[in-house]
């Protein structure tokens, strides 16, 4: 039940965002992405405890560092910045420049995440499925 959830949370997070008329009319595509920054940051709060250095949230997410592909790791470096500075959504959105996540649709990041995170896959399922929805959005992607 929790994930239905919270898949409908993403989407309405993800409609709402796109209301914002200051914002999207010109750059929706860029609302969308900033949006699911936000939405993987909230997600990553069940498993995050303040203080918490990159290498501690990424074990108790199950997952090493050495498994990350360089476009996992700097999705999830931009989710742990701001975790650790206590950004709030708004400012997420309002503030993220995409890259990290961009770079992740253009690749194979997060294909094998079903692998990587088995004992805690909520996080890095998540950031999963941003990346197919962004390459969606994006049209195209590997």
């Amino acid at each position: 039940m929790k994930t239905i959830n919270k898949s409908y949370l993403i989407i309405v997070l993800i409609l709402l965002s796109f209301t914002s008329i200051s914002y999207a009319q010109n750059n929706p595509g860029d609302l969308l992405i900033n949006s699911a920054m936000a939405e993987a940051v909230n997600e990553a709060k069940e498993t995050y405890v303040k203080g918490m250095n990159l290498d501690a949230f990424l074990n108790a997410n199950g997952v090493a560092k050495t498994s990350l592909t360089k476009d996992e790791l700097a999705v999830i470096k931009d989710v742990h910045t701001f975790l650790v500075n206590g950004t709030s959504t708004m400012a997420i959105i309002n503030s993220y420049d995409g890259v990290s996540l961009r770079n992740a649709a253009k690749s194979n990041a997060f294909q094998n995440i079903e692998t990587v995170g088995r004992k805690k896959c909520g996080f890095f399922c998540w950031l999963k499925i941003i990346k197919e929805i962004i390459v969606i959005i994006l049209g195209g992607g590997s």
